[in-house]
Order: structure tokens, then C-alpha cells, then sequence
């Protein structure tokens, strides 16, 4: 009979709870910088956002749900979200068994410990968790499930629909740079660096886009371009004909005055002379930083020697760094190790090096360029030759910025194109768990069940029976 009683009020328990337990759902936050705490665009990030006031009053009015008996504010209190990874444990378990606190010193272990949290906040900001209650309510099944399906969507959408969070605000050079009355105002032999700044803005625009999800993919309306045959394009167009049409003209030395051609190309090649003495400089203060770090033997690393150069430029002494690169070696040299330093000074100093070259390139071509203009006055080359060249010049001008003003537009269109799918896709927030909705299990816990049943039983052994024994064999004596 006991049994019959637990059983049937188990039975009772679980059908009184089967219509209020919570139900759940999994995200996984897709857009770069959620690790940080913000969005693609820069803005704040905090996981609250995503069940933020503005986000539930639209659900809640979207639902109906003040028709189904439940106020704003008790329909707010029921939703909640919090990190979620399914890695924490296996997270802990990894770290628990590198850390060995008998054969490790403080340095080794405080390490570990950062790299655990390191990574449990990565692993955490990684997916959030939401969760509403509709325990008391007369909500059903169905609408509950709405309501955490809509919440994410919802909050993605006014993100970047109202707030503009994904980093589609990118600053890009626009076609009205490209006035027909510039180029033809401008000397022929000056020109060709004007074509260089223009395709130049044109690649930097391309790269940008790039950098924004998706982009590889999204085509031109009009020409069904991608970004990667808008690049192609552009190369064909200055390798093969700005760089053909320009090229006799400026070892022609080709101008309309040539007086004022040869003063632009002598400041611009002072200009260039003054980068590279600053390159330079820079160069030296490289190599004299990582000769006299690398002569410590207190910071000497096993791996043997290397770098930039043999022999101390400054011997016995750390120069004085300025500026942004100061700032970044420090850092560096704080937080990483010798090595990671002294491999952060020799790639510097190469990247210096290469950018002297460069320049030092620049300024032989300028020399080039300022004889070949300053000889076409004594020694002009034939009429017929000088005339050819520049017939050909004034038919090609117009029609290759005709063509650079067609790619400024192929690009902005491409970008305008991106915009609107970004906006029109919750995907670029979020993406859905891989299980759904998840409702909390109702069922009764077996093991719990068996224990308190084993209990009850185990009480009506010991100590109901005795006692009816007891009763039974007092009123057998009375008898």
C-alpha cells in the first residue's frame, strides 16, 4: 500500500511540474571582438545586451504576451543569460593537472593560472545562454519557445540595424576625387604620380572592404564583380596601360613646363632624402637597442647569436627610444620573453632596412626623371617623335581616368552592397546552438526517487512494525 501512495504522488509531482520548467537556448556569438567585450565597430559589448529592456519590450509586444495574463515587468524578470561554454570542466581538469605545486616555483604557476583564465574567458565569452521561466504563468509551451528563439534575433537586428555595430562605417576614397579638370591642368611628366596616388587609394579601399565578413563573396550589381576582380582589373589597367602610356613620357622627360616639372621633382626628392636619413636613423637606434640587449649576459638566450649586424653600433649603451616603437618594445620586453624581444628588435630592423630601399629606389627614379626633363631642352627629341607621344598621351588620359572613375564606382557599389546584406542578417552576431531550444527536464531524479523510497521502506521496517508487533503482543496480554 505504501508503495502505491509514493508512487501515485511521484506521478502527481511530475505532472504538476511537466507546464513551468525553464527553457533554454545556446548561442554562439559569431562577430570579432566579443572575446574583448565589444563590438565589431568598436562600441561596448556586455553580455546584457543581448536581453537589454529595449530587446524584451519588443518580443513582449511582438507576442502578445499581456494578452496571455503576464505584465511587462514579470515577463522581464523571467528571462535571463549568462556565459555558457560545454568546456568548463574539461578546462579545469587540463590546468588541475599541469599544475604542480611541489615541482613548480610562483612564476610557473601564477603563468598557468593566467593561462587558464585566458582561456575560460575566452571559452565563455564565446556563447551565451538564455533562459525563461514560465513557472505560474499561463504561457504555453509554444509561445515560450518563441520567446527565447526572438530574443537573440531581436537583439541582433536592433544592434546593427539602430546601434551600427558591425563595421560597416569604413572610410573610403570616393570617385569625385578623380576631376577631369585635375588631370588636365597638370603637367604630363606629374601625372603619372597622380595615376600612382589613385590606383593606390583605389587598392587600399579594396582592402578594406576585404577585412569586412563576407566580403569576398558579395558582387557589383551592375558588372557582377568581386572585390577580387575589381583587384585584377585595377592591376591590368596600371601595369598595361597608365604604366605604357606613362612610361616614354617621363624618360622623355616630356612636360608643358618643364622649369616648374623639375622644382615639383626636386622637392618631392628632398621630401624622400629626409625619410630616409629619419629610416636610417631609426635603423641604427634598432641595431645598437638589440646589440646591447643581446650583450647581457643576464638576458643571453641558449639559441646562440643572430641579429642585425656584428658589432655594436652604440657599445655599452641602450639608445633612447622614442615615441610609439618605444612604447611597443616595452611592452614587449615586459611581458614576453628575451627572445620573443630580440625577435621583435630584428624584425623591426629589417622592416626599416626594406623601407630605406624603397626610398632610397624612389629617389634614383625622381634623379631619372629631373635629367630626362632637364635634356629634353637641349636635346629634344625629334619633332615627329615628341608629337606622336603626346597625341597619344591626350587621347589616353581621359579615357584611363574615364576607367579609374568606373572602378571607384564598381567599389563603392560593392560596399553598399555588403551594407545591406550585413543589415539584413542576424548571422553576423550570432549563430543558434546546435540543439535548439532545450526545455529542462521535468522527470523525477531516479536516484533521489530510489533513495527516499529505500528510506520509507527501510522506516516501516524498523520501526512501524516493531511497533505494531508491540501493539499486537500488548493486546494479546491484556487479553
Amino acid at each position: 500500500m505504501l508503495s502505491i501512495l509514493f508512487g501515485a504522488f511521484q506521478i502527481y509531482g511530475y505532472l504538476s511540474r511537466s507546464e513551468s520548467v525553464p527553457f533554454t537556448k545556446v548561442i554562439t556569438l559569431t562577430f570579432e571582438g566579443a572575446d574583448e567585450g565589444k563590438y565589431p565597430s568598436g562600441a561596448p559589448y556586455r553580455i546584457q545586451d543581448i536581453i537589454a529592456p529595449a530587446v524584451l519590450r519588443s518580443v513582449y509586444a511582438d507576442l502578445n504576451i499581456e494578452d496571455q495574463g503576464l505584465s511587462a515587468a514579470d515577463f522581464q524578470s523571467r528571462i535571463s543569460v549568462e556565459p555558457y561554454t560545454p568546456y568548463y570542466r574539461a578546462i579545469i581538469a587540463k590546468y588541475e593537472a599541469l599544475l604542480d605545486p611541489k615541482n613548480q616555483n610562483y612564476e610557473q604557476i601564477k603563468a598557468l593560472q593566467e593561462r587558464k583564465r585566458r582561456e575560460l574567458s575566452a571559452a565563455l565569452s564565446s556563447a551565451a545562454l538564455i533562459t525563461f521561466d514560465p513557472a505560474g504563468s499561463d504561457l504555453s509551451a509554444a509561445t515560450v519557445d518563441e520567446v527565447v528563439t526572438q530574443v537573440p534575433e531581436r537583439w541582433a537586428r536592433q544592434a546593427i540595424v539602430d546601434k551600427g555595430v558591425l563595421k560597416t562605417d569604413v572610410q573610403l576614397t570616393s570617385a569625385r576625387t578623380l576631376e577631369q579638370s585635375l588631370f588636365a591642368n597638370v603637367d604630363y611628366v606629374v601625372l603619372s604620380d597622380i595615376f600612382a596616388e589613385k590606383t593606390e587609394a583605389l587598392k587600399q579601399n579594396i582592402d578594406k572592404i576585404n577585412q569586412l565578413a563576407g566580403a569576398a563573396t558579395v558582387r557589383d550589381p551592375e558588372t557582377g564583380w568581386t572585390l577580387s576582380d575589381l583587384r585584377s582589373n585595377l592591376h591590368d589597367l596600371k601595369n598595361y596601360r597608365i604604366d605604357k602610356l606613362m612610361s616614354p613620357i617621363r624618360s622623355l622627360g616630356l612636360s608643358r613646363t618643364p622649369r616648374l616639372a623639375i622644382l615639383y621633382f626636386e622637392e618631392k626628392r628632398e621630401v624622400l632624402q629626409d625619410k630616409q636619413t629619419q629610416l636610417q636613423e631609426e635603423s641604427d637606434l634598432i641595431q645598437a637597442a638589440y646589440e646591447s640587449y643581446s650583450a647581457d649576459p643576464n638576458l643571453r638566450s641558449p639559441a646562440g647569436e643572430g641579429g642585425p649586424g656584428t658589432a655594436p653600433a652604440y657599445p655599452g649603451m641602450m639608445p633612447q627610444l622614442g615615441g610609439e616603437m618605444l612604447d611597443k618594445l616595452l611592452k614587449v620586453a615586459g611581458e614576453d620573453s628575451a627572445e620573443e624581444y630580440r625577435q621583435l628588435l630584428n624584425n623591426r630592423w629589417l622592416a626599416a632596412n626594406l623601407e630605406v630601399a624603397e626610398v632610397k629606389g624612389e629617389v634614383r627614379n625622381i634623379d631619372r626623371i629631373i635629367e630626362a626633363v632637364a635634356g629634353s631642352q637641349k636635346d629634344a627629341p625629334t619633332v615627329e617623335l615628341r608629337d606622336e607621344y603626346l597625341q597619344r598621351a591626350e587621347a589616353g588620359f581621359p579615357e584611363i581616368v574615364s576607367r579609374l572613375r568606373d572602378f571607384y564606382d564598381i567599389n563603392w557599389r560593392i560596399y553598399e552592397q555588403i551594407s545591406r546584406e550585413r543589415v539584413g542578417s542576424v548571422g553576423y552576431l550570432y549563430k543558434d546552438g546546435h540543439q535548439g531550444v532545450l526545455r529542462a527536464s521535468a522527470m523525477p531524479n531516479l536516484t533521489r526517487t530510489l533513495l527516499v523510497y529505500i528510506a520509507l521502506m527501510a522506516a516501516m521496517t524498523f520501526v512501524l512494525v516493531p511497533a505494531v508487533m508491540t501493539r499486537n503482543a500488548m493486546k494479546e496480554r491484556s487479553e
